[in-house]
């Protein structure tokens, strides 16, 4: 599933669609995982990220503006080549999915989210084996505290403005909003 020019050993495998446009109305938390990610495994070549992802659509469009948004937030980093970045983006076949969660590479699911309904890429995930760090609020935690997984904290509060729409997200919704610092440090625990 695209993973056979990986060039770092060690990988942390992000799946979710791109769900905002800014840091603070993306739900699954894709621009700060990315963010705090490269300030905690900067100067580390052998550490990377692969990004599963999409936005609205699997269109030639789509990958373009999922590329620019990465790239737009890492050159807001200064970013300088370390840790690995690597994006997939549209659909893949279960086995492909599969492949991604089985990679020799891959070492850990990460998934800073604000808010999930069920999760399915956690599961799928977890029921691979491989070790999950997720936020500890949402409907994910159900099914992950049945066995072993790292918990990162969050703290609960409104949904940011931008986010209402009175469709889905209306204005006295809540998501959790990952500790900064506790998403470093299990992350960086976890490597070590």
């Amino acid at each position: 599933a695209g993973l056979d020019n990986l060039e770092s050993d060690f990988n942390f495998l992000v799946v979710g669609q791109v769900t905002g446009y800014n840091a603070e109305n993306d739900r699954k938390n894709l621009f700060y995982t990315v963010k705090w990610f490269s300030e905690v495994f900067n100067g580390m070549p052998d550490v990377g990220l692969v990004i599963k992802t999409n936005g609205a659509r699997n269109t030639k469009i789509d990958l373009a503006n999922c590329k620019n948004i990465f790239e737009s937030v890492l050159t807001e980093l200064k970013y300088n080549g370390t840790p690995k970045f690597y994006m997939i983006h549209g659909d893949l076949t279960d086995e492909e999915m599969a492949g991604l969660y089985k990679h020799p590479k891959i070492k850990a699911f990460l998934s800073l989210t604000k808010g999930e309904g069920f999760g399915i890429p956690i599961i799928d995930a977890a029921a691979a084996g491989l070790p999950v760090i997720a936020t500890d609020w949402s409907a994910h935690t159900e099914y992950l505290n049945l066995g072993k997984w790292i918990k990162v904290s969050a703290t609960v509060d409104k949904i940011h403005p931008t986010r209402v729409d009175n469709q889905i997200f209306f204005e006295n919704f809540k998501w959790a909003y990952p500790k900064e610092q506790d998403a470093k440090i299990k992350m960086m625990k976890f490597y070590q």
